[in-house]
């Protein structure tokens, strides 16, 4: 979350719309709402929840790869 409502998501989003391209985007969180995950899911960006596994990073950084 960042200031005056902004989130992460929405400037990946943005990026995105500039660059006009798909580009990679795990997001890491410890927002397990569903509002959130359903969020990451429609923008096709990659999800991990904190806390963060390192093996669990890994095996999505090779996925992303």
């Amino acid at each position: 979350h960042l200031d005056q409502g902004v989130t992460g998501l929405d400037v990946m989003a943005g990026f995105r719309q500039v660059w006009q391209r798909q580009v990679p985007c795990m997001v890491i969180t410890a927002d397990y709402t569903d509002e959130v995950k359903q969020r990451i899911e429609e923008l096709g960006f990659m999800l991990l929840r904190k806390p963060v596994k390192p093996m669990a990073l890994r095996a999505l950084l090779n996925k992303m790869l």
